[in-house]
């Protein structure tokens, strides 16, 4: 009896981590995120751009920028209301995003990153992408 059931428990865990990786490689949340326009405005960047969401998920924190040794930067999101974590995302369709402030991100490599709950099992990471500004 016991056998048995650490041998449920054993299938049960493999189980829980195939899909785990399943849902990380297979099913994206955001299926395109095109950058459109990256500006510099003294030691800011300002990034605009169109996206695709392709589940219904919910963004459970602001998009995150990290600098490509790994510092966070604040980003401050000019199309959406104070407070607001995010706007609704239309699900298979392309909508604009942005303009999007990363204080700090002049002469940086920036990548972004979204946070998002698609069910009650674990969260799911996503990186959107990675912009240099050049200039």
């Amino acid at each position: 009896m016991i056998l048995r059931q650490a041998s449920f428990l054993a299938v049960a865990g493999v189980m829980f981590c195939a899909a785990f990786f399943v849902e990380r490689v297979v099913f994206h949340v955001i299926e395109r995120f095109e950058v459109t326009s990256v500006d510099r405005y003294g030691p800011n960047v300002v990034i605009s751009g169109t996206l695709r969401k392709a589940r219904p998920c919910v963004l459970i924190q602001d998009v995150q920028a990290y600098t490509s040794d790994g510092h966070r930067l604040e980003a401050e999101f000019l199309d959406r209301d104070a407070g607001a974590t995010s706007r609704p995302a239309i699900q298979g369709a392309d909508q604009p995003f942005g303009p999007w402030v990363v204080k700090g991100g002049a002469g940086e490599s920036v990548s972004l990153y979204a946070l998002h709950r698609c069910h009650v099992f674990w969260t799911h990471e996503t990186k959107l992408v990675t912009v240099r500004d050049d200039k």
